[in-house]
């Protein structure tokens, strides 16, 4: 598979226009199985899915390919790149990570053989703590003056790989099956849903037929009571109408999947954060000789999570 996104995402855009057939149909299967395998069942599935698949497919080449080149991780990048070394704060903290990140053990145990620098994505949780120290205000030094201290935790290494083409096409993948793992969601809501609804609904059935055929000993069921119990019957009955009949899910579970892959945009993106810290990663509102303006890359998903990220190279 990784074959297949390398002949799709390693295309220039006039050359992605081009695709051979079976390379444009691999994408749409992939996200056919990613999601619901049973919509091969619908005719024209593959017709529909196309132009979602290669806008997704175009987003996400633009994204991955933004990204700057890795960096190396030693000694010298820490002293010299302020933003790597807030993200990673020591050589040591550096030299715990990689020999303990799953993904670089894995890489190790797969590929003794490799002792060059390998590519990966370094990803980490940005953090925000505010509190009261030192500071400056209009030129003098004061004491008990609010500030946020930034820092980076839940450190990752991730899409391990020998070079950096093939780390990019191994995040290029892996953003594509983001994408279907929303779809996923949306699907597995909407079928959770019709099941409540439907469990609910054969509920108050037999509720109300019980009533109608004469109701408990023990409690009384009046007209009202039939009433409240026939509305509700019929709120739900409407919510399943907008569902639609059961026999229209694959059409619109074919329609969720490309509606994800056509709004890949807003599903994941990458936004630019500038911040001026200073050497104990203090938030300044303004850059200054000791508080340096710096540029950090985060990637966002349409659930609220978001990331750091830096290409790097890791020495073995």
């Amino acid at each position: 598979m990784l074959k297949l996104f390398a002949n799709v995402f390693g295309q220039s855009d006039a050359a992605r226009s081009k695709l051979p057939a079976e390379l444009v149909k691999a994408v749409i299967e992939r996200a056919v199985d990613g999601t619901d395998p049973r919509l091969r069942i619908v005719s024209g599935y593959a017709k529909a899915l196309k132009k979602p698949a290669m806008h997704a497919a175009d987003y996400i080449i633009g994204m991955i390919d933004s990204l700057p080149e890795p960096v190396l991780v030693n000694k010298a990048s820490l002293a010299a790149d302020p933003g790597l070394a807030a993200l990673l704060y020591s050589a040591e903290r550096m030299e715990q990570l990689v020999s303990r990140d799953p993904a670089m053990m894995e890489f190790h145990a797969a590929n003794p053989q490799v002792s060059a620098p390998v590519t990966a994505l370094l990803v980490a949780r940005r953090t925000e703590k505010h509190g009261f120290g030192y500071g400056e205000v209009e030129g003098q030094m004061l004491k008990d003056v609010p500030r946020t201290t930034v820092g980076f935790e839940q450190h990752l290494l991730v899409a391990v790989a020998t070079d950096e083409t093939e780390t990019r096409l191994l995040l290029k993948r892996r953003a594509f099956d983001r994408l279907l793992a929303v779809a996923l969601l949306h699907l597995t809501e909407r079928k959770e849903e019709r099941e409540s609804l439907g469990s609910r609904k054969a509920l108050l059935r037999s509720k109300l037929d019980i009533m109608q055929r004469g109701g408990s000993f023990t409690t009384h069921t009046g007209a009202d009571d039939r009433a409240k119990m026939q509305a509700s019957l019929e709120s739900i009955e409407q919510q399943l109408a907008k569902l639609g009949a059961p026999e229209d899910v694959l059409e619109e579970n074919l329609a969720i999947v490309g509606d994800a892959l056509s709004n890949a945009e807003t599903h994941l993106w990458l936004e630019d954060k500038l911040m001026c810290l200073d050497k104990m990663y203090v938030l300044h509102n303004q850059a200054g000789p000791s508080a340096p303006q710096i540029l950090f890359h985060e990637l966002h998903d349409s659930e609220g999570r978001q990331v750091t990220i830096r290409m790097v190279k890791v020495p073995l």
